[in-house]
Order: structure tokens, then sequence, then C-alpha cells
């Protein structure tokens, strides 16, 4: 049985690396260990978390980690404005490729299609040295494909994924649009009465009459929270 966390472990957790020329405001991690980040300078970058590769150096017991210089990333260009939100989509193991929507203060969502290639297993600690000061983990290659970009009629404060082919995004506009990628068009709508600043979905669940729906959560900027219901 996995008990509780009992708090963080400075040696073996910390890490430092610029993703961001300024404040950082979006960061998710994938299924498949993807993590995208975006803020100020309106640079979407992805990694891997492998590529966050990094070494304890030996004898200090408050030293921090050293981020692998050569760590595969790959930074998406195409927003004017800073990146407020970024969502993956829900993945399949079949699939390469993972679906990565951000939101930006452009007025604009983008949505890219980010594949990982894993490279060679990590090298094997030297003689001597514990695996906790072992080299650098696995490399591997990552590649990006733009593939559709939505407006609204202010800046985008969030995107989230509802389903795999569904998207939602809302902004200054105080419209929530639902975009569908296989027809790359708006497919629902909604006016809100104040900015939209958040917005999450649930896990996919059954009602009492056994249909599949999905709800979904939009902040507003005056701090009050909808909730509208989604059939699939």
């Amino acid at each position: 049985v996995v008990g509780p966390p009992t708090g963080f472990d400075h040696r073996t957790s910390r890490f430092s690396v610029r993703v961001c020329d300024g404040p950082v405001w979006a960061l998710r991690c994938s299924g498949k260990g993807l993590v995208a980040t975006g803020g100020a300078d309106g640079t979407l970058c992805v990694r891997h978390v492998k590529s966050l590769a990094r070494r304890l150096v030996a004898g200090d017991a408050g030293s921090s980690f050293v981020v692998n210089e050569n760590a595969e990333s790959i930074s998406l260009m195409g927003h004017t404005g800073p990146i407020i939100d970024v969502s993956w989509a829900e993945e399949d193991d079949a699939s390469s490729s993972s679906i990565l929507v951000s939101a930006s203060a452009d007025a604009t969502a983008r949505v890219w299609r980010v594949s990982f290639e894993p490279g060679p297993p990590p090298l094997p600690p030297r003689e001597g040295q514990s695996s906790s000061s072992s080299s650098f983990l696995g490399s591997g290659t990552l590649s990006a494909q733009f593939d559709m970009s939505v407006s609204h009629g202010g800046a985008a404060f969030a995107a989230c994924f509802v389903t795999k082919n569904t998207f939602a995004t809302g902004g200054m506009d105080r419209m929530i649009r639902l975009w569908h990628l296989p027809t790359r068009q708006a497919t629902s709508w909604a006016h809100c009465n104040d900015a939209i600043t958040a917005i999450a979905a649930s896990k996919l669940t059954r009602d009492n009459k056994g249909v599949l729906k999905k709800r979904v959560a939009v902040g507003l900027r005056g701090g009050q929270i909808f909730g509208y219901s989604m059939r699939t």
C-alpha cells in the first residue's frame, strides 16, 4: 500500500532550467512524460521529462542538480503575445504523437502535434558512483507540427481538452467555444457574463440514464464558476 507523501526530498527532486524570458504562466505534463511551458515571451517550449536529466553534485548535502545543457527540447513559435494556458489531449497508447493546445493574449489558441522518439537507454553508473549521482538519463528526439489556430474577440485566457478530439477555449470576449479537431470547426458556444479566466473538464461519466457525459467548469474574472454538461 502506498502511503501519503511525506514532503519534498530536495536531494533527489530539485532542478533548474530556464524556459522563458519572463514569467512562466502555464505548465502542464502529459501522460507520456512531455512537459509544456508557456509564458511572457510567447514561446511554447516542450521537453521530455527525461531531458531534465540531472546528477547530484557529490559531497554537498545541500547541492542542487545540474541540468543537461544538451537536453532535448523544442521551441514552438507562432504566438505574438504571452501564453496564458496550455492543455494536453487525452492520449492513446497506440499513437506516437500527443496533441497540445496553447491559449494566448494574442486572441488565438494554437494546436500542435508533438512526437517523441526514445533514444538509447541511460548509461549505467560508473564504478564507485551511486545511482543517485549517475550519468544523465536516456535521450530521444522531439518533433512537432502546427495543426490549426482558432480565434477569439480578445485575449484567450484558457484552453482545455474535453475529449481527445474536442477542446474548449475562452477569454476576454466572454465566449466559451468547443472546437472539433477533425472538422476544424466550433461545434458549440456559450456567452458568459464576464471574461473567462479558467476552464476544466471532468472525466467521462454516465448519468442515471446511462448516457455518457462530461462536465465542463468555467471560471470567470469576477469570481463566479459556471458548469456545463456535454454529451459525447
